[in-house]
């Protein structure tokens, strides 16, 4: 019997093997952890980064949309005030798109011709950006710096001269760079007297 009693008292592990083996785990434990955080907070930043490019790309193909399809309005376009403005259906509606850098948000507006010479209706405005993703920055260049469609520049529509517009966004670490050219070509109806 006193057999037995000694093999039954030496069944278990002892205080150190247990303090080892723990210590162990929770070492793997730790490891795994912070693995896991890494890795939810990579997730988290290209989701945003995702998010930021889903939203430039918005906003350049809403650029693109309306620059490719319309004429430049040169008595609106003002790179100093971030704001620039496509003419649309020869001249009777437009589209401006303004950067305001009090809430770092592009917007679109469309406006009517009122019949008037300049007198445009005040039009719907709508913002292009999010809070999401507050812009930093938006400017854009023109090329020509003078109006290719004025009174005179008719002689030059053999040319099919194409104005361009070189737009760039800044948000965060991140610059975006595109040039967009209008394709109106030998259109007289757009020059104006």
């Amino acid at each position: 019997m006193t057999k037995s009693r000694n093999q039954n008292s030496h069944a278990g592990f002892t205080l150190i093997e247990m303090l080892i083996s723990m210590s162990i785990f929770m070492m793997f434990i730790g490891l795994a952890a912070s693995a896991y955080t890494s890795l939810v907070s990579s997730n988290r930043k290209a989701n945003n980064t995702q998010k930021l490019y889903s939203e430039v790309r918005f906003v350049f193909d809403s650029l693109a949309n309306e620059i490719r399809s319309g004429p430049l309005d040169y008595s609106c376009v003002d790179p100093e005030f971030k704001t620039l403005c496509i003419l649309r259906d020869n001249g009777r509606t437009r589209s401006i798109f303004t950067f305001n850098s009090e809430d770092k948000k592009i917007y679109l507006q469309h406006q009517t011709a009122l019949g008037e010479l300049y007198a445009w209706s005040p039009g719907e405005i709508q913002p292009l950006t999010s809070d999401a993703f507050p812009l930093e920055d938006f400017s854009f260049s023109i090329f020509p710096l003078q109006n290719p469609y004025q009174s005179g520049n008719e002689s030059f529509d053999n040319i099919q001269f194409q104005p361009s517009v070189t737009v760039s966004l800044r948000a965060g670490n991140y610059n975006f760079r595109t040039v967009y050219s209008s394709r109106n070509y030998g259109n007289k109806t757009l020059y104006a007297s």
